[in-house]
């Protein structure tokens, strides 16, 4: 086997060990807010302890995103850059006949208009 297929093996069990880990986990936080509830529904009716433990989940997405976003989002200075661009010489007969165009176009509108 070469180096670079050793590697691959290898970096395939780690991740299969890494999504093995996160999956450990969540099954056991899922435990975890299951004995919360279980604790907190006998000491109010269990419509309120799913509503205080789902408050406080949101309240503590709500925590880490915010320092997420403060730690890692911080927005970096842009540099405008505008390029110097030479405006095209005007041609007179263009310019002529745009500002025919304009003229005719307005009177057209005020008559239409009126």
């Amino acid at each position: 086997m070469s180096g670079f297929g050793r590697k691959a093996k290898g970096a395939v069990r780690r991740a299969a060990l890494f999504a093995a880990a996160g999956v450990i986990a969540a099954v056991g936080c899922g435990f975890l807010l299951f004995a919360a509830f279980a604790a907190l529904r006998l000491l109010v009716r269990p419509e309120l302890a799913a509503l205080g433990i789902g408050i406080v989940l949101l309240a503590l997405a709500a925590l880490l995103l915010r320092l997420a976003r403060g730690h890692y989002a911080k927005p970096q200075p842009v540099a405008v850059v505008t390029p110097k661009v030479a405006a095209p010489p005007a041609d007179p007969i263009t310019l002529a006949v745009f500002t025919v165009a304009f003229v005719l176009g307005r009177r057209l509108a005020d008559r239409w208009r009126g």
